[in-house]
């Protein structure tokens, strides 16, 4: 199983900013919010769950909001 974790945004402007921001440093997707979650921008950051601490030290400071959803596990292949 590999757990993962998400960051849900207010606003795309916030999604998009903040991406740019981990990119380089962490394996993030952007994707669209799932229906489970409710944001008023309708994108989300998926990252994996193990990265979650530097993930927020990373964002720590940083001039983007955001809510972070532990989101779970996904099936191994």
């Amino acid at each position: 199983m590999n757990d993962y974790s998400l960051l849900l945004f207010p606003s795309s402007h916030d999604a998009i900013r903040t991406e740019k921001l981990l990119r380089d440093r962490f394996a993030v997707t952007m994707m669209p919010t799932p229906r489970r979650y409710s944001t008023s921008c309708g994108l989300c950051l998926r990252f994996c769950a193990a990265d979650q601490a530097a993930v927020l030290a990373a964002l720590d400071g940083q001039a983007v909001r955001f809510q972070l959803v532990a989101a779970g596990a996904e099936p191994s292949a």
